[in-house]
């Protein structure tokens, strides 16, 4: 994994908070994505799939929220949700959406009956022919765990952060770095709301020590550490292709 640059706005207040809803096509699922096509776009060794990307009109250096407000929540619309409008000989050409519409058909109406009203509808001046715009999608059937997702990107960042301090990493003082992120962000309850993961404890009289760190009592936390940078780098690779969330 080749050094990079680390973004510029680091302000763990937009990037780290816990959203109430953890769907796989949820707002904080896109602030994830986001959050790692942000670092891809710091990474000189990777090429963005900007064909792919072009509807969400990225500029530099914006913060997800701002460039939700502006475009994202209008582009990464799950099709699927879109309410069922019922067809009827009164609302036939009072219907226009901008590119598809979902139809449900009432059962007092027989199949001829409803064909032709779908006929009429596609016929109608508000229905002529559009291109379709392909928006980016999460890949059908991903497992989508925001916690996981939010441990690799503060591991990563803080990988990241420290290379630009030193050639080569100490696994030691980055469980250090990492464990002192954590602490110190939750307890300040604004930022960083998630506590110390599990897998990145010890099992020394302290495991959640940013002080004291040692490879007998902290071996599986830094193994995990290691995998979670490794994990990270491997999702920013894939999101710079399109893939969300590998």
């Amino acid at each position: 994994m080749s050094k990079s640059l680390v973004p510029l706005a680091l302000d763990y207040s937009d990037r780290f908070s816990a959203f109430a809803n953890k769907s796989r096509n949820s707002k904080e699922t896109y602030r994830l994505w986001y959050e790692y096509l942000d670092r891809a776009r710091c990474r000189l060794d990777l090429t963005i799939n900007t064909d792919y990307y072009r509807v969400w009109n990225l500029r530099e250096n914006e913060q997800f929220y701002k460039w939700w407000e502006r475009t994202g929540q209008n582009v990464t619309v799950d099709k699927n949700k879109i309410p069922a409008v019922v067809i009827n000989p009164d609302n036939i050409n009072t219907i226009s959406p901008s590119t598809h519409i979902n139809i449900a058909i009432p059962f007092n109406l027989t199949a001829t009956e409803a064909g032709e009203l779908v006929r009429k509808l596609l016929l109608s001046n508000n229905f002529k022919r559009q291109s379709i715009i392909d928006y980016p999608e999460i890949r059908k059937g991903a497992e989508i765990r925001h916690l996981s997702l939010r441990s690799y990107l503060i591991c990563y960042d803080c990988y990241q952060a420290m290379l630009h301090n030193t050639s080569k990493v100490s696994y030691i003082e980055l469980l250090k770095y990492v464990r002192r992120a954590y602490s110190l962000q939750y307890k300040l309850g604004k930022k960083l709301k998630d506590r110390l993961p599990s897998t990145l404890c010890g099992i020394g009289p302290d495991p959640k020590s940013f002080e004291h760190v040692s490879t007998k009592d902290d071996s599986q936390a830094l193994a995990t550490l290691r995998r979670y940078i490794i994990k990270a780098d491997q999702i920013i690779r894939s999101v710079a292709e399109g893939h969300f969330p590998d």
